[in-house]
């Protein structure tokens, strides 16, 4: 069937004849190399031998919108097969797209949360993922409803990421919790060194900021190597496996089976944080305190302050000891601290508060 044939009339009927199915397409945990869930991606089974991609009716339905009606339908069969997936496994997750039609009115956040509490499934296990449209089409209306979201516990994740111009600004203003690198900037890694440098800046910005990286599109094993020890978390694409029908998904999540589990990549980011935060360290205790012979060491005090707590014993509190300054990232970013990571200020910084600076030099 082509576009040009599809009208509003067939999407009417198609949503009346409960013909929209969602297919999934599986996502692996780069961390662990075990399925973390799936994506549902939405699907127009005509007939059982006639299967419409996205492509040929979507744009008729965003350009009318018709597509809240098409989204908000499917809500409920959404969230009644996450019922299923979670029987077999509670720990995957289910994601889905949202259009900025989508948001413009009450309809689609009423039914998630009303569908997730009629069929007692955890909230957590949802994610709704946008387009950089979706926010800059929002208006007051959007953004009462991804906070609503965001307040119910569903993870909001950016996709398409890295094809827009105000995709950096986005992530500073908006509760994302991860980032889809665009599966066009990994399908073209291979043959251009500059996309290599946008995926692995990407997967570092969004590290950064404690995001969740998922790269889709994935074709082979070499692109999963190097998006594994690029610092991925999460790999989605045809080299795992083609989006299947609920059937086909539970078949493919009952299998024992597991892919590469490297962790190469979080351990360099890993090094990478624990050297940041000593250079930081290092530049408020010697910058702030001894730049012009210690004269700035009254406008360092309130900085110094937060990580020079009293020590254990002194009733007075005029003794200072090394105090627990916020925990290094490396803890984070790979399960443990870097070894000789003490997280906490150098042992070398003691002096009595009030006392003249000394110069004292690291061991």
């Amino acid at each position: 069937m082509g576009e040009a044939e599809i009208t509003l009339v067939d999407l009417a009927k198609a949503v009346a004849n409960d013909e929209f199915v969602f297919y999934y397409q599986p996502q692996v945990s780069m961390v662990t190399g075990i399925l973390s869930g799936a994506e549902a991606l939405l699907r127009w089974r005509r007939s059982e031998r006639e299967i419409i991609s996205p492509g040929e009716f979507i744009p008729l339905a965003e350009s009318s919108g018709f597509i809240k009606e098409i989204t908000i339908n499917m809500v409920s069969k959404l969230v009644r097969d996450i019922v299923i997936v979670n029987n077999l496994n509670p720990a995957l997750t289910i994601s889905f797209n949202a259009s900025a039609k989508d948001f413009s009115g009450s309809g689609l956040v009423d039914a998630i949360e009303r569908e997730v509490r009629d069929n007692q499934v955890a909230i957590d296990v949802l994610r709704v993922e946008l387009t950089e449209s979706v926010i800059l089409e929002s208006d007051e209306h959007t953004a009462d409803n991804l906070r609503r979201l965001e307040a119910l516990g569903v993870s909001l994740e950016m996709d398409d990421f890295g094809t827009g111009f105000s995709s950096l600004d986005m992530l500073g203003q908006w509760p994302f919790s991860a980032v889809k690198l665009d599966q066009g900037i990994i399908s073209r890694m291979r043959t251009s060194g500059k996309n290599r440098t946008i995926a692995l800046s990407s997967v570092r910005m969004a590290h950064s900021l404690g995001m969740d990286i998922v790269a889709e599109g994935i074709e082979s094993r070499d692109s999963y190597i190097f998006l594994q020890n690029a610092g991925c978390t999460t790999g989605q694409g045809y080299w795992i496996s083609k989006p299947l029908p609920l059937e086909g998904f539970l078949v493919f999540a009952s299998r024992d089976q597991e892919w590469p589990a490297l962790r190469l990549g979080l351990f360099h980011m890993a090094q990478l944080d624990h050297i940041q935060w000593r250079k930081t360290l290092m530049e408020e205790v010697f910058f702030h305190s001894f730049a012009d012979g210690g004269r700035a060491r009254g406008r360092c005090r309130p900085r110094l302050s937060s990580w020079i707590t009293p020590a254990a014993g002194s009733a007075s509190g005029t003794t200072a000891r090394a105090g627990s300054i916020a925990a290094c990232p490396c803890s984070t970013s790979w399960r443990r601290p870097i070894a000789g990571c003490t997280r906490s200020v150098p042992n070398w910084w003691r002096r009595p508060i009030g006392a003249p600076t000394a110069r004292a030099s690291p061991p």
